[in-house]
């Protein structure tokens, strides 16, 4: 059985053709879905990591710095440095916003953008999760204990999955983590 993460996926209303960000992940067989759930839970924390610039060159600085015959031998780099190389520009942080403020997708006032512009963080109104998701949210059982899980694979307007690295913070598999 193939099933996994789904949170922000194809809302006609909200943008334009949607790309895959994660495939749907495996779900273990001795997991089933239950066949008379509760009502999902109101919330889901919601984390959306941003492609990170200039990789290539940190991996460079740092093996220079971990070489003790070279010039830059432990010359480490401060955090400062370290963001002002490999952060993404801003606008990246802003087209995430602007695509979670559409839909719908944050409960209000959770909305944070880190000071890197690395990730974004809020808190999911899953109410809004079956208007967004192919698939939504699904309780599992096994042996007698339950699960909440996304069911399928994340999706995102291509302008916006142009500018993600990773969407997690709920769980994509039963038992399992984001």
């Amino acid at each position: 059985m193939r099933l996994g993460s789904l949170w922000l996926c194809s809302a006609a209303a909200a943008a334009g053709a949607h790309v895959e960000v994660h495939p749907a992940a495996a779900v273990d067989a001795a997991w089933a879905l239950a066949p008379h759930p509760p009502p999902h839970p109101a919330t889901h924390p919601l984390l959306i990591g941003l492609k990170r610039r200039n990789m290539d060159l940190l991996e460079e600085r740092v093996r220079h710095m971990s070489d003790p015959h070279g010039d830059a031998y432990l010359d480490h780099m401060a955090s400062e440095e370290v963001a002002a190389l490999t952060s993404p520009p801003p606008e990246a942080a802003q087209k995430v916003v602007a695509y979670l403020t559409a839909v719908g997708a944050c409960l209000p006032g959770t909305l944070r953008v880190h000071n890197h512009h690395d990730y974004v963080r809020c808190v999911g109104a899953a109410a809004v999760l079956p208007a967004l998701c192919e698939g939504g949210m699904q309780m599992y059982v096994r042996d007698g204990e339950t699960a909440w899980a996304a069911a399928g694979r994340i999706t995102l307007p291509a302008e916006v999955a142009a500018v993600v690295d990773v969407v997690a913070g709920f769980p994509r598999t039963p038992g399992g983590g984001a």
